[in-house]
């Protein structure tokens, strides 16, 4: 204890106080002494003044509690005694002080009624009062003043339930709220009987009402108040504002009857109330009453007769109108007139749905609203992320599925919420982010407005203010304010984001053309007229506008887990509306695609989220579309395994890669009860991985091919595996050195598969060379029996049509050779025939022991390479004929005239002619070796143009033929629509001198013609 605090009585000096948490130790030491000095409480004072302390401390907020425990005390006719009575009991201390701590207002109230304290600690008031002894206790005072004081002490009860019983905030502003409508019912009968003396009709059983012919208990006076805003919903503040409409059965006969008629008596009533509200002179203020809601704003009367208001909200009532009387709820006075006016406003509010103009409004004023809050980043109300954001956008998800959904017509915010999730019009993610925001904002506001009584909705800038804040938040302790200052960036944060998807994010494309807003209102009007649906489709391209908004209904239908229709689902697919049919539009058959998406998008289970996902990814939902134009074979895979889409799409978006290796530990981590059933999934994602960045642009030629033949390996391997573990169990382990490797040949060992392509294999094995004649003749034997089962399983799985021809001696061969049998065949003298040996030079190890087989294909390609064979040019070119002859027709890509083959034959000629020097030229990629004989100077510059230009193009054709088709297919589709179709795809477009499908078809006559002219002028 300091000196001065031992000289003092006991009182805790100025450091002492700066350890319990006051900011300004100083002045709180002199206000102990002036509490001290009062008698004769002020012995209680010092007697308990470290523990006053310490109880102060706790509240959080120590300097405020004591410099209104001061107040009250001064304010007190006999402050000595009641502190002597209060100070010195722990329970009426520890009440006052956690009071005084929270408000001023409290201390205020405390000092007008003192003997609450006692009543509060012994718990008298812990039961909340019922409404209607609230309205009786309120509605018992004659004057202004009494109504304030009686209205006083039941906020203190309420104060009382928040700070010490620790009520939640919901429960306190539902008290708060009826408390303000026994107040509002109060001021209309001392209201009532003040606008009497000028308009006696209003007189309670007066002669007027009598002459009505009704006794005064059943002739109620046709006048309601209805509460808007805060109060409406049951949400109010400590210090907030009321927003009120009064209104009035204008054709009630003694207000007709009366001077200035209905609007003129009624618009007495309604000043009188406010002047009661307001108190003035007679008593403080009630509460702040804005009317600037009800019809015609501050120019309007002040009370609305029930038919002009209908009349005004039907002819001339905005949108911003609409959201308001959302939260309508007669309060005070005829509540069945208040309904009857809702009642029939209900048509107005919730229209038989909200169109796109309607949203756009919604969006403007918001902006707007948004723009004048900007400066005022820390407002917990107007700036970013705060209540105004979270309620617009409950407030706009009511107005945009209320038609349908008649349940979610509720005034308050945290019961719409929780209604539009019961209704699936708002995940439960996204409400309970919503809920916990909007509660933790709204009880920071309620701390900030009950400390003065003021409306406050800024935190405080200064560090004590800020720290007391955090104590009265239930966040003490130094790290105090910085958690709380957290807590609020993450829960605005949350806000704002369920704004920008709820209101912001929704319908941008709808509202940007007249044909966009259309779109998007025909989605969400439940019953649009024929004549619009033609209109709107046909503007899209649709042949048939009646189909084609039957599948549309289809795609904005989505069942929910109970058989409840999801609303949430069309609103989603109504704010796509103008992008994706701009996208269908844009393809060649949208009645097709259109249809084909549907029966997509009907396999999966949760349709919102898809069309979440497309509206924040544009690229997504572009390739979805193309890919019901462009592949419907694609399209069905999809529908077929509906699992694959989140899979897909999340590949999609993370730029995931899937070669050789990781598709290869996708398959062995995938289906482990059933290995084959995995290959086969890994295959169809990244199938379909493929096809959606080849439609999308996001593959050339190169990596398309390179793409699908690392899978193919992929595929190759897993199944080797597999085949040599079953092998192992069945004839158990191999000699130590003994291997089997698969070797790639045609378009597979040059790693340019396309869609469909068949797998050129040659199997071989080799090693345990110091086996003798027997072991060596059952090693064979076993490598054999492998070799089958590797092509049972192959056929199994069903993904590649395979052919091992290519071996010695084709089908009359052994299905695997010996390595050393396989590299003589081709050597010099051997039995290889000349397209054998074209075929050879294209070999390349895929799976097995992969080094091994590596080393069998460099032999090979040694024994190819060493000397041209004989006549190689005549064979070439008779080979070629051949293969040529057996063409599917002229439109043939590979095998017509000036197809592939072609250049495959051209390039392979070419190679084994000029010996493989330099080793680059044995490349077994076309496009590799091409490159390497023009750099070598075996190939000239022009004619290798025109060989790589007809490559990729007759490839980009046929790959882009084989991805619709879904098969095998080199030849051009003979019905127009299908080549117009196929044109369109390949990125040709109509023009005034020709269409796209003549387009294609000039482009590849031209291409074919010089690339035969360059196969005939190289092959000889």
């Amino acid at each position: 204890m300091s000196e001065r605090g031992a000289a003092s009585g006991g009182l805790p000096g100025v450091r002492e106080l700066g350890w319990a948490g006051f900011t300004d130790p100083a002045s709180a030491r002199r206000r102990l002494e002036r509490l001290a000095a009062a008698a004769p409480g002020g012995e209680a004072v010092r007697r308990c003044a470290r523990r006053l302390v310490s109880e102060l401390a706790a509240t959080g907020a120590p300097d405020r509690g004591l410099a209104n425990l001061e107040r009250w005390s001064e304010a007190l006719a006999e402050p000595g005694r009641w502190l002597a009575a209060i100070v010195g009991s722990p329970p009426q201390r520890r009440t006052l002080l956690a009071l005084a701590a929270e408000s001023r207002l409290y201390a205020e109230a405390l000092a007008a009624a003192p003997e609450m304290v006692a009543a509060l600690a012994a718990g008298a008031a812990a039961q909340p009062r019922a409404q209607p002894a609230l309205r009786a206790r309120l509605a018992s005072a004659r004057t202004p003043a009494e109504l304030f004081e009686s209205w006083r002490l039941a906020l203190l009860e309420i104060g009382w339930r928040d700070v010490v019983r620790g009520q939640p905030f919901a429960w306190t502003a539902q008290q708060l709220s009826q408390l303000a409508e026994a107040a509002v019912e109060a001021a209309l009968a001392q209201g009532r009987a003040r606008a009497a003396r000028r308009h006696p009709v209003l007189a309670p059983g007066g002669a007027a009402a009598q002459r009505a012919g009704s006794p005064p208990q059943a002739q109620p006076l046709p006048f309601c108040v209805i509460a808007l805003g805060k109060l409406g919903g049951s949400e109010l503040n400590f210090s907030s504002d009321i927003d009120l409409l009064f209104c009035h059965d204008e054709d009630w006969p003694p207000a007709r009857a009366a001077p200035g008629g209905p609007a003129e008596v009624f618009g007495a009533l309604g000043r009188e109330i406010l002047a009661v509200l307001a108190g003035g002179e007679q008593a403080p203020r009630l509460y702040r009453v804005d009317l600037r809601l009800r019809p015609e704003g501050s120019r309007g009367p002040v009370s609305v007769g029930v038919g002009s208001a209908v009349r005004y909200y039907q002819s001339r009532g905005r949108t911003w109108e609409r959201q308001a009387l959302l939260k309508a709820r007669p309060i005070a006075g005829d509540l069945a007139l208040g309904q009857r006016l809702l009642r029939a406003l209900e048509p107005f509010v919730h229209r038989g749905y909200l169109n796109v103009q309607a949203i756009a409004d919604i969006q403007a004023l918001k902006r707007q609203l948004e723009a004048r809050a900007r400066p005022r980043g820390d407002d917990i109300k107007e700036g970013p992320g705060g209540l105004r954001d979270l309620e617009f956008a409950v407030q706009f998800l009511q107005l945009l599925h209320g038609p349908e959904r008649p349940e979610l017509r509720v005034p308050g915010t945290l019961e719409a919420i929780a209604r539009l999730v019961r209704a699936g019009c708002l995940g439960r993610k996204a409400a309970r982010r919503a809920r916990a925001a909007y509660c933790w904002l709204r009880l920071v506001e309620h701390r900030l407005m009950t400390a003065e009584g003021q409306r406050l909705h800024r935190l405080p800038e200064d560090s004590a203010g800020q720290r007391a804040l955090a104590g009265r938040l239930g966040l003490g302790g130094p790290a105090g304010p910085a958690r709380m200052v957290a807590l609020l960036a993450r829960h605005r944060r949350r806000a704002q984001q369920l704004l920008e998807r709820s209101l912001h994010g929704l319908f941008r494309e709808a509202t940007s053309d007249q044909l966009g807003a259309e779109a998007s209102d025909l989605v969400l009007d439940p019953a649009p007229p024929p004549e619009r649906i033609a209109r709107v489709l046909a503007a899209y391209g649709f042949r048939d506008p009646a189909a084609a908004y039957r599948e549309l209904e289809r795609l904005a239908t989505q069942k929910g887990r109970f058989g409840e229709v999801a609303p949430r689902t069309r609103a989603l697919l109504a704010s796509l509306a103008p992008r994706l049919l701009a996208a269908i539009a844009a393809c060649p058959d949208p009645d097709g695609t259109l249809a084909r998406l549907e029966r997509t998008v009907a396999t999966l289970g949760a349709k919102g989220a898809f069309y979440q996902l497309l509206h924040h990814e544009p690229d997504a939902l572009a390739l979805f579309v193309r890919l019901a134009s462009d592949s419907p074979h694609l399209n069905e895979l999809l529908r077929r395994n509906p699992g694959l889409t989140d899979e897909v799409v999340d590949l999609l978006l993370t730029r995931a890669e899937l070669d050789t290796e990781r598709a290869l530990e996708r398959m062995r981590a995938a289906h482990p009860e059933s290995p084959l059933e995995g290959i086969r999934a890994v295959h169809r994602t990244a199938l379909l991985l493929a096809g959606l960045r080849d439609l999308g642009g996001r593959l050339n030629l190169a990596n398309l091919s390179a793409a699908l033949t690392a899978l193919a390996e992929a595929v190759l391997r897993r199944v080797m595996e597999l085949v040599l573990a079953e092998a192992e169990q069945r004839w158990g382990a191999l000699p130590d050195g003994a291997w089997l490797a698969v070797l790639g040949a045609g378009t597979l060992g040059g790693g340019e598969l396309g869609y469909g392509s068949d797998l050129d294999l040659v199997l071989c094995w080799g090693g345990a060379a110091e086996l003798s004649g027997g072991e060596r003749l059952e090693l064979a034997e076993r490598m054999e029996r492998s070799g089958q089962l590797f092509m049972r399983r192959m056929e199994e799985l069903a993904l590649y049509d395979v052919d091992v021809r290519l071996r010695p001696e084709g089908g009359a061969g052994a299905l695997v050779a010996p390595a050393e049998q396989l590299v003589h065949y081709y050597c010099t003298g051997g039995r290889a025939e000349v397209w054998e040996r074209l075929a050879a030079s294209r070999l390349r190890a895929v799976a097995g022991e992969l080094a091994a087989g590596a080393e069998v294909v460099r032999a090979i390609q040694d024994a190819i390479y060493a000397a041209p064979p004989a006549e190689l040019a005549a064979q070439t070119r008779a080979m070629r004929a051949r293969l040529e002859q057996a063409a599917a027709g002229p439109d043939d890509l590979k095998r017509g005239p000036g197809g592939l083959l072609d250049i495959d034959f051209a390039c392979a000629f070419l190679r084994l002619r000029c010996r493989g020097s330099p080793p680059a030229v044995r490349a077994p990629g076309t496009v590799a070796a091409l490159r390497a004989l023009a750099a070598a100077g075996h190939l000239a510059t022009d004619a290798f143009i025109d060989l790589l230009t007809g490559y990729q193009l007759l490839r980009t054709v046929e790959l882009r033929l084989r991805l619709r088709e879904g098969r095998r297919v080199c030849a051009l589709p003979l019905e127009p629509a299908a080549r117009r179709a196929l044109a369109r795809s390949l990125g040709y477009v109509d023009t005034r001198r020709r269409t796209a499908e003549d387009a294609m078809l000039q482009e590849l006559a031209h291409t074919r013609r010089r690339v035969r002219a360059r196969f005939e002028q190289l092959v000889r």
